[in-house]
């Protein structure tokens, strides 16, 4: 929980809420529910995301606010693995696409998500020098529904590219908190 308390309780729409994140560690799920084939294997790190929408779409999730579950940090996790948050965003983009295929009641989530995943990726090929490809990016997220994010983005980018490449590249918690202020607006 990070000391934070007031998760919100909700349907499927949560899981598109790139503001919320919620803590799969102590998730309680009727078995019911679970969907027969179960996890997505071709995807690595969104498998349990896909299937926690595929869930939730049947029904509500409802909070305990209660720390019931630690998490520890430390060098080898995944968020803290610059290639593994790359391949994350692409497995994120792949399992949107699945849940659109899939259920197109939830297309106008998966267009408002997606634009997210492609303002990262912007920044990460921006990182890597890669300014076409940024700009590549930058204009599919425009194109799914970002249009003021992406262009300020842009322009961002153009400015302050080495700080906020540098921002995104750390931890939540190391960030500075006006880039947390920042990002949260590339988010909602």
């Amino acid at each position: 929980m990070n000391g934070k308390r007031g998760f919100k309780e909700g349907g499927v729409e949560l899981w598109f809420d790139a503001n919320y994140f919620m803590l799969p560690s102590t998730v309680m799920i009727r078995s019911e529910a679970v969907p027969s084939h179960g996890f997505d294997e071709r995807l690595k790190y969104a498998n349990d995301w896909l299937l926690d929408i595929e869930i939730f779409r049947q029904g509500k999730c409802v909070v305990i606010n209660d720390v019931l579950g630690k998490y520890r940090r430390h060098a080898n996790n995944v968020t803290g693995d610059f290639q593994a948050k790359k391949q994350g965003n692409e497995d994120g983009m792949i399992a949107l696409c699945i849940v659109d295929a899939r259920y197109p009641e939830l297309h106008r989530l998966v267009m408002k998500r997606r634009s997210i995943f492609f303002l990262a990726a912007a920044t990460w090929a921006f990182r890597d020098v890669d300014f076409k490809k940024s700009r590549a990016y930058l204009k599919i997220a425009i194109q799914q529904g970002a249009i003021i994010r992406g262009v300020i983005l842009f322009i961002g980018l153009s400015l302050f590219g080495s700080y906020i490449t540098k921002q995104a590249s750390l931890l939540p918690y190391q960030r500075s908190s006006l880039f947390k202020k920042i990002s949260k607006c590339f988010k909602g």
